[in-house]
């Protein structure tokens, strides 16, 4: 972490190496390939984690190993080789690291001494052979002429290889023009009709139609708090007849938490399908951990659920309720109200 007084090896979340040094390094994609131009600081770098960490890494394995295998993929391999229990990174998985790595051992260490002249090409080389990729997203061939000379024509829809391995293959759909539409797209989110399944939060604890923009202030944490609502900002639904869809519970939910270091907003919704006071679904999402700059952030379900409990069903005069704490962090944050912070709930 670099601050204005120097630099620190750590994070603000965790005093693990392997979180350490791991967060410069994920999500890995195709992307990151620049992460190889230097093979033997690959090595060097992992060197040093390992050195920090008293052995191989126990977390986030499958981030470091990607990591590894642009300096070393062989010795990549064989980590993941021998650890087939290994538990995933979670926004990672097993088809997409053993693809990576296994591709790089084939492939060897990124050739920066030859380029492309397409953005989605790249160059590797083994033991002195050499081997040109490229992918063709489009819906029309092209033909990719490298730095020294060889060309590789790409089909549409289609990655292909030359060199020491040559190979087509992928069922990409092709890119299409976009159509010109007829009418311009509304400036503002209409609002939803009443009682129905969208909702937004409302200033005064509601969950209703959009109303005029506002926010609302969730007190700092100062402690941990993940998973157990404290001094939460509530709203509430009532009176709700909605057939279940069998979806899943969405939001879009506006949180800023200004320049402060450390903050996480967390979300609950709870389900009373009748009304009766007892909460049939409880749903807790994942803390959402807020960057330290200014400007609204989109705290969604794509994080996932940390708990979730009971079972979703029909509402018959049912009441939905949304609880939104800070989960960590020693400062307040906001959260947009009326026409910015959305749920949408499976039913129609």
């Amino acid at each position: 972490m670099v601050w204005g007084d120097g630099g620190a090896y750590a994070t603000w979340f965790s005093g693990e190496p392997e979180m350490i040094q791991g967060i410069n390094l994920l999500p890995v994609t195709g992307g990151h390939l620049y992460l190889g131009n230097n093979p033997a600081y690959v090595r060097t770098n992992y060197a040093e984690l390992v050195r920090n960490n008293g052995g191989q890494p126990t977390v986030w394995q499958d981030i470091l190993w990607q990591f590894q295998a642009l300096g070393d993929a062989d010795a990549a391999l064989a980590n993941l080789r021998a650890n087939p229990g290994y538990t995933p990174e979670e926004g990672e998985s097993r088809a997409h690291t053993f693809h990576w790595v296994r591709n790089l051992a084939a492939l060897g260490t990124v050739d920066t001494s030859v380029t492309g002249n397409h953005p989605l090409s790249a160059v590797f080389s083994r033991n002195g052979a050499r081997t040109y990729v490229a992918s063709n997203p489009t819906a029309t061939p092209i033909t990719v002429t490298f730095s020294n000379g060889t060309t590789l024509a790409v089909g549409a829809g289609k990655t292909a290889t030359t060199g020491a391995y040559t190979w087509s293959g992928g069922n990409a759909a092709g890119g299409v023009p976009p159509t010109t539409p007829t009418d311009p797209p509304p400036t503002t989110t209409p609002p939803p009709s009443t009682g129905g399944p969208t909702r937004y939060l409302l200033p005064g604890g509601g969950l209703g139609a959009a109303g005029g923009a506002a926010t609302t202030t969730v007190a700092a944490a100062n402690g941990n708090h993940d998973g157990t609502p404290t001094n939460a900002q509530v709203f509430t639904a009532t009176g709700l007849t909605l057939a279940y869809s069998g979806g899943q519970t969405a939001f879009d939910l506006f949180v800023d938490a200004g320049t402060a270091v450390g903050n996480g907003v967390q979300v609950r919704v709870s389900y009373d399908l009748t009304g009766n006071g007892s909460w049939d679904r409880v749903e807790t999402s994942r803390y959402f951990a807020t960057d330290p700059v200014a400007g609204y952030e989109h705290y969604t379900q794509s994080g996932g659920l940390a708990s979730a409990t009971g079972t979703l069903g029909a509402l018959s005069n049912g009441t939905v309720r949304v609880e939104i704490w800070s989960a960590i962090g020693n400062n307040p944050s906001t959260v947009g109200l009326g026409n910015q912070s959305v749920l949408r709930l499976p039913y129609s």
